[in-house]
């Protein structure tokens, strides 16, 4: 029988038997330090709706979701979903992932399960479980990078390069070096150890084109929330690692990385886009790489969207799909037409933007 955790104290009840699941599926967003701190900064109280399947011998599946929306527009989507990250469902075997997208399908509202790999069971579970009472819809959700390395050294993954990025990147090397003493540092901080460097990371995430927008971190508390306690409940699993470049002495770029299951996964970078003729962010993923080389890891992830950068490392890609179900009711009906509107007015603002050039 599937139950429903709708309190935030029931969810940190779980963490031991979710993370034996979750251990299984390599994607930190999943782990249940992700879904709780993402619990705590982005769920108000009476919005958790965690679905959960279990036996005698713990959790066979569990999907982390939570309610969004108001009226009419309420909406089921996954806890992590304003990261804008690949996510997913948890389930030890296709037959409890069965047993949880059916109850998943008789919930009274929308379903939006957003950026789930294409390779995954999930997609061919949705696929296969049609059903007459909900209309369905399936799209391309973006794909991401990860750059494979188990058996590499960094001698090798260099020689995958091109020439021409290969100086480039040198290139890069010499302007950073003419404005100061350049520092590649990396931390496998304890969880008391990394406010300091927190501090300094949000401030050069926010020098750029994020502090302008409004996208930096610092300036929203429920990202500032979730980007100090999910890294510092990674650092008390000893799965925490940073890394920055710093031109005398200060940090001009940094990362915030998980260390889990053979990989390196990147969680966020930011770099200060006053030393942008340098490429800040391209020479910390070059020696982050070669630090991933060093500690024998099987991969890194880039994780979020493809960027033209990330194909310096002649990486390899992952696709995902977007699901979107909507009940046969009126609540369905309202929330299909209300998405459908926010789609066209998008793509309408983007075709004006490139028709303005």
């Amino acid at each position: 029988m599937v139950e429903i955790v709708t309190e935030h104290h029931a969810l940190a009840s779980l963490e031991a038997e979710w993370d034996e699941l979750a251990h299984r599926f390599a994607n930190p967003f999943l782990t249940h330090a992700c879904c709780y701190t993402a619990a705590q900064a982005f769920t108000p109280p009476g919005r958790l709706a965690v679905y959960v399947l279990r036996d005698r011998h713990g959790i066979r599946a569990a999907a982390p979701l939570h309610i969004v929306g108001d009226g009419g527009d309420k909406k089921l989507v996954h806890l992590a979903h304003t990261l804008r990250e690949p996510l997913g469902l948890l389930y030890r075997d296709e037959e409890s992932l069965e047993i949880l997208l059916k109850a998943l399908l008789k919930a009274p509202w929308p379903l939006m399960l957003d950026r789930m790999d294409s390779e995954m069971p999930e997609a061919a579970a949705l696929h296969r479980l049609q059903s007459r009472r909900r209309l369905t819809n399936f799209r391309f959700a973006g794909g991401s990078y990860w750059v494979p390395l188990e058996g590499r050294d960094f001698a090798a993954l260099e020689a995958s390069m091109s020439k021409d990025k290969r100086s480039k990147m040198r290139n890069y090397r010499r302007k950073a070096d003419g404005m100061g003493k350049v520092e590649f540092l990396a931390h496998a901080p304890g969880p008391d150890d990394i406010d300091d460097f927190l501090k300094e990371f949000f401030r050069v995430e926010s020098q750029g084109w994020k502090g302008r927008t409004g996208a930096a971190i610092q300036g929203r508390p429920d990202q500032v929330h979730f980007y100090t306690e999910f890294p510092r409940r990674l650092a008390r699993q000893n799965a925490l690692r940073l890394f920055e470049m710093r031109v005398d002495g200060v940090m001009i770029a940094g990362r915030i990385a998980a260390d889990l299951t053979g990989k390196l996964w990147e969680l966020k970078i930011g770099y200060d886009e006053r030393f942008a003729a340098c490429r800040p962010g391209l020479l910390l993923t070059h020696e982050t790489l070669r630090h991933a080389c060093e500690l024998g890891r099987d991969g890194y992830e880039f994780l979020g969207y493809t960027e033209d950068w990330e194909r310096f490392w002649a990486p390899s890609e992952r696709h995902y799909e977007c699901y979107r179900s909507y009940p046969l009711s009126t609540r369905g009906a309202w929330s299909l037409a209300t998405d459908a509107f926010r789609f066209a007015a998008a793509r309408a603002r983007t075709r004006f933007a490139s028709a303005r050039g």
